[in-house]
């Protein structure tokens, strides 16, 4: 797509890769909240951006 701006990088919600971690870790429940928030707010930023190019 022309024009497409890349994104930053995002990392998966998570402690990563390892499985033991994510099956046995505890997360961190803020760090989770501001991953899931910023997530939201890019998606309905770019979501406005296409929008704007969808002509109804």
């Amino acid at each position: 797509m022309q024009g497409f701006v890349k994104c930053k990088g995002y990392e998966p919600l998570g402690p990563g890769g390892d499985p033991y971690p994510a099956m046995y870790g505890k997360p961190d429940l803020e760090r989770l909240d501001a991953l899931v928030g910023e997530t939201v707010r890019y998606f309905r930023e770019r979501e406005k951006e296409v929008l704007k190019m969808v002509k109804w």
